[in-house]
């Protein structure tokens, strides 16, 4: 379609060239894609240029209906849904499909992650899979498992979800709180002693305007630096630092003890009990039932995640113990062993102090001359 200077309706949009187009024209007039195929037939290679240009047309048309112009839906969004819903779907299916889903899923999601941590991009594919387990899970929970118990059960599971859901957006969006975690404000920068200025110097980052901050490390995925860096978390699509690194352990932890209680709960529904403890449990027949087959699937989904947070959640713990981050840790295990970094690290107070700071600390501008090496 021709540009054109009036405004977009509701189904409208300006594609990559420029141009307006219609969400009902997805399959029509793709240059790129004709070219591919054009390739194929011809028994040729397709370069991996043309093949990108191909993903970016379809990814530019996939849009719904919005007001002044067709809102456009990325597929790193929308992505992971589908597979989730696919993948549970055919999991509930018997116990074959279940124990393969449960392969596939972690596999996939290893392979992905790596593979997003080589590119240094910013993707929200892991956001929108933990949002879309979050809720499916609970919806779940409160559709299949919640009728069977009191209200207070289900409003103690209820809030513990809520508060998960809100400290993993805190961290998500935490980028407006590096400024209270900046040794020295550009106002006081300004108007401040010399040797303050002087002795703050070597902190700054040459490559963006945050900081100067304590500890920081420059992120070149997201293009900022952290204070007291621990690690650029796929999961959040953003770093963990000072300014989110206790919203992010109480998410862990809270998703920890919530989701065993949710899975407790929902295997005593879906199974028969034999002697009243978990381990004594008759699953033999929750395939027989739709409703039960994917309360199963998700209890076991939810116990993989589980295991996963709980094995970060064991690195976090060690590593405050200590008062180190992932990355002092990474840099400095490339000199000496796992136990010499630990103990002889120059940040290492006492394992109370390190909690106490960790915990409580709040603004650290004061505390500029204690810890400017």
């Amino acid at each position: 379609m021709t540009s054109d200077a009036s405004p977009l309706c509701c189904c409208e949009f300006q594609n990559l060239h420029g141009q307006r187009s219609h969400i009902l024209a997805f399959c029509c007039e793709c240059d790129e894609l004709d070219n591919a195929v054009d390739q194929c037939l011809k028994g040729n290679r397709v370069p991996r240029e043309k093949v990108a240009a191909v993903f970016s047309v379809i990814s530019d048309r996939i849009r719904i209906p919005w007001f002044n112009g067709a809102l456009k839906i990325e597929l790193g969004i929308i992505a992971p849904v589908l597979v989730l819903i696919v993948t549970l779907h055919v999991a509930s299916y018997g116990l074959v499909f279940t124990v393969l889903a449960m392969v596939h899923l972690p596999v996939f999601i290893l392979i992905y992650t790596f593979s997003a941590l080589n590119r240094r991009k910013r993707t929200w594919f892991f956001v929108s899979w933990v949002l879309s387990s979050l809720i499916g899970i609970f919806y779940l929970y409160l559709l299949n498992v919640a009728p069977f118990y009191s209200y207070t059960i289900s409003a103690i599971i209820s809030a513990g979800f809520c508060v998960v859901l809100l400290l993993y957006l805190r961290v998500i969006f935490s980028r407006r709180l590096l400024a209270s975690h900046s040794l020295i404000s550009k106002s006081s920068s300004q108007n401040g002693p010399n040797h303050m200025s002087s002795s703050l110097k070597d902190l700054t980052c040459c490559l963006c305007t945050e900081g100067p901050f304590i500890r920081a490390k420059h992120c070149r995925i997201c293009g900022y630096c952290v204070p007291r860096s621990d690690h650029h978390c796929v999961w959040t699509n953003c770093c963990i630092g000072q300014h989110n690194h206790r919203a992010f352990l109480g998410a862990i932890f809270l998703f920890i003890v919530t989701g065993l209680w949710g899975v407790y709960l929902s295997f005593f529904t879906i199974c028969k009990s034999l002697s009243g403890k978990i381990l004594h449990l008759d699953c033999s027949d929750v395939y027989s039932d739709s409703r039960s087959a994917v309360v199963f699937v998700a209890c076991w989904y939810t116990i993989l995640f589980i295991f996963g947070m709980s094995s970060l959640l064991v690195q976090q713990l060690l590593f405050i113990s200590f008062n180190i981050t992932g990355d002092e840790w990474r840099r400095s295990l490339r000199k000496k062993s796992f136990w010499e970094v630990l103990w002889t690290h120059q940040y290492n107070k006492g394992f109370l102090r390190n909690w106490i700071v960790f915990l409580f600390s709040k603004d650290i501008r004061a505390g500029i001359a204690e810890e400017v090496v």
